[in-house]
């Protein structure tokens, strides 16, 4: 070890003073290295240097940890009632609910009373085996008297909603093209870029947490008024909402769970290329143009796009996202939950 310590020294005493300071020598050296692999990339993908470094800028920056973003349940969005709002509501509806003066409360809405009920011992409680592995619905869960179950894709429901958005699928598909379109142009007003651990995915709110974004409904009035004649949709409720959700190449979406088993959760398949599919509870589905997927998104559910090299050039994965409400929840019983997870409190 010795011999090999004395000459290691005996060839670094030897070497000539360099002509560069150490930073400018290691960020010389750094660039020439970038440039180097944008070149192969180039040559290996047949792509311009141009789009070649930015795939290599972003896979670079993609594979970076963000800080205080271990997990996808906690995102950075301010306003995101699923993740930094959950407390805040608890609290609210808590309160709302011991304020709320029904005729046979206990009888009634017993199931609303059981779900506030877990969900107080939920927010004293970091954890809960409640539901563990299938439907965990992260905020508020009602006992719906029969079996959880994750895919409703085949089941006879919603048959006015699938009609009508069978019907009116050219119309919808070609309002997002015109949004996309000025998207493209620079036109990005009305937009979200959704924090994601790796990739990119921006959703375009129709309604956003129960609140119906005016801007954006002017920009697509066929689709916003189709929205407004659909019977189940989720209006009123911090948990509806209805959005342009755009996927592209080379993005994962986590597996999580959403904040309740109240609503189910429709995708309308407005553009999909190959390689990207959804995933609810351990059972992958692939999205298909002019096709619904309806599911629980109380489940574990995450979403994947696969590798392109010409990520900014291909096209990206679009569907309409719905919230429905749950077909076993009373007329009496989904007037009772707008009042309590009013959009208001946001």
């Amino acid at each position: 070890m010795d011999i090999i310590t004395s000459c290691c020294t005996a060839i670094y005493n030897n070497l000539p003073e360099p002509n560069l300071p150490f930073v400018r020598a290691l960020a010389l050296g750094l660039i020439s290295s970038f440039v180097v692999l944008a070149l192969m990339h180039q040559r290996y993908y047949k792509t311009s240097f141009k789009k070649s470094v930015c795939q290599l800028f972003q896979d670079m920056f993609v594979s970076v940890p963000k800080l205080d973003h271990s997990e996808f349940m906690h995102c950075k969005n301010k306003t995101c009632t699923r993740c930094q709002k959950s407390e805040e509501l608890i609290k609210a509806v808590i309160e709302a609910w011991e304020k709320m003066e029904l005729a046979n409360k206990a009888s009634t809405y017993k199931r609303i009373a059981f779900g506030i009920e877990k969900m107080s011992f939920k927010s004293r409680n970091e954890s809960s085996d409640y539901g563990r592995d299938k439907s965990m619905p992260t905020i508020f869960s009602m006992d719906l008297e029969m079996r959880p179950l994750s895919i409703w894709t085949h089941l006879d429901c919603y048959k006015k909603e699938r009609d009508l958005l069978d019907t009116n699928f050219s119309i919808i598909k070609d309002e997002f093209q015109q949004i996309f379109k000025f998207f493209l142009n620079g036109g990005i007003e009305g937009w979200k870029l959704n924090d994601i651990p790796s990739g990119h995915w921006c959703i375009f709110p129709i309604i956003d947490q129960g609140i119906v974004k005016e801007e954006n409904c002017i920009k697509c009035p066929n689709t916003s008024a189709l929205l407004g004649s659909l019977p189940s949709l989720m209006k009123n409720c911090v948990f509806g909402n209805a959005f342009f959700s755009l996927l592209y190449p080379n993005s994962r979406i986590e597996p999580h769970y959403g904040p309740t088993n109240t609503r189910l959760r429709c995708h309308l398949g407005l553009q999909i290329p190959e390689e990207c599919w959804l995933e609810v509870d351990g059972t992958q589905i692939r999205w298909k143009e002019g096709e619904v997927v309806i599911f629980d998104d109380s489940f574990e559910h995450s979403a994947y796009f696969g590798f392109s090299p010409n990520v900014y050039d291909d096209t990206p994965r679009v569907v309409l996202v719905l919230d429905f409400w749950h077909p076993n929840i009373s007329t009496k019983e989904k007037d009772v939950l707008q009042k309590l997870f009013k959009p208001e409190y946001f």
